[in-house]
């Protein structure tokens, strides 16, 4: 396939690969979520300069169990995902920003009174550590 060489802030030309993709992630302004609609122009050397995202909005205090098998789903990705997400030809997230949404989830959602994500005492991670 042809594709293009681009040339990210840091002055480097780069190939469109999941490599490049997962910098972009990595170096992502993430504190300016969700008011950020795309990663933008992430800085770095390895950084791929057009980098869009999707969100998945999570209430904060779910009501119903629905709910809370819906964390459980998420968990499941975010613990297994990234070898089928990689698989899918699809780029998965750096570990840093799965750490990143981990610690916000732990810190911001609950379920059932209790913390609605508690990674570290719930899953294991066999992709990268918590």
């Amino acid at each position: 396939m042809t594709t293009v060489l681009l040339k990210n802030l840091e002055g480097r030309l780069l190939r469109p690969e999941a490599t490049a993709f997962q910098a972009a992630a990595a170096n992502a302004e993430w504190s300016k979520a969700p008011a950020i609609t795309c990663a933008g122009r992430p800085a770095g050397a390895a950084s791929w300069p057009i980098t869009g995202a999707s969100f998945i909005l999570v209430h904060a205090t779910p009501k119903t169990d629905g709910g809370s098998r819906g964390l459980d789903v998420l968990r499941l990705a975010y613990a297994s995902g990234g070898d089928m997400a990689a698989a899918l030809d699809y780029v998965p997230l750096p570990p840093s920003v799965v750490k990143m949404v981990e610690n916000t989830w732990v810190s911001s959602v609950t379920a059932g009174g209790k913390a609605g994500l508690d990674w570290q005492m719930r899953h294991s991670h066999p992709d990268h550590s918590v």
